[in-house]
């Protein structure tokens, strides 16, 4: 009786144990896929930003070439 009651006993323990080190894993997760939501976003807007400035300097050149 007491084996089984051990054995029993032993199995809870390794499942608490999983479960704390995937409540670790899923927190380490969720903070770095904050992270790359962030960095996306801001990839995004330099990206924007880029385009802009190219759409600004093609049309100058644009105009430039006009008016020779």
């Amino acid at each position: 009786m007491d084996t089984r009651l051990d054995k029993l006993s032993n199995g809870v323990e390794s499942l608490i144990n999983m479960i704390d080190d995937l409540k670790q894993r899923n927190m380490q997760l969720e903070a770095k896929n904050a992270t790359l939501e962030e960095e996306t976003l801001n990839l995004r807007n330099n990206n924007q930003q880029a385009r802009t400035k190219l759409e600004s300097i093609i049309s100058r050149l644009r105009q430039n070439g006009e008016n020779i």
